[in-house]
């Protein structure tokens, strides 16, 4: 269910947004044509190479800002035990890193060790490096 609703939303904003670009692009196929000219005939070149400057200063720190602020807010996961582990010592699905729920398996040794990811339905194991089993609780532990 939640798959289609991002995929309706991805749907319609792609869909608006290539509408908005036959806009822009009409626009400024019938505008620049008539405008552009008679704009660039009245300023002069050192102004015309200003404003190039400008405008690329600008773009290179949209680009600075756009990868700061996804670097600052992108989730920094550590593996271990077979999953990844945010700062906060909660186990994340290695596959679509999403947050992992208890499941209750017992094994052999009666040590509740599973852990489910709710989106891609994978169950985990959590393992130490020896191949031991351990408990969410242990692993919280250790890490």
């Amino acid at each position: 269910m939640e798959t289609i609703k991002e995929n309706t939303i991805q749907l319609i904003l792609s869909g608006l947004f290539t509408i908005l670009g036959f806009l822009i692009g009409s626009i400024y196929s019938e505008t620049f044509q008539t405008i552009l000219p008679t704009v660039l005939q009245a300023m002069s070149k050192t102004l015309i190479l200003k404003m190039l400057l400008v405008a690329i200063i600008i773009c290179v720190l949209l680009i600075a800002l756009s990868f700061a602020i996804y670097f600052h807010f992108k989730t920094k996961l550590i593996p271990k035990f077979g999953v990844v582990w945010d700062k906060n010592k909660e186990p994340y699905c290695p596959i679509c890193e999403k947050p992992l729920a208890k499941h209750p398996a017992k094994f052999e040794d009666n040590t509740i060790a599973g852990i489910d990811c709710v989106k891609c339905k994978k169950s985990f194991t959590l393992l130490t490096d020896e191949g031991r089993r351990i408990t969410l609780i242990e692993a919280k532990r250790l890490l």
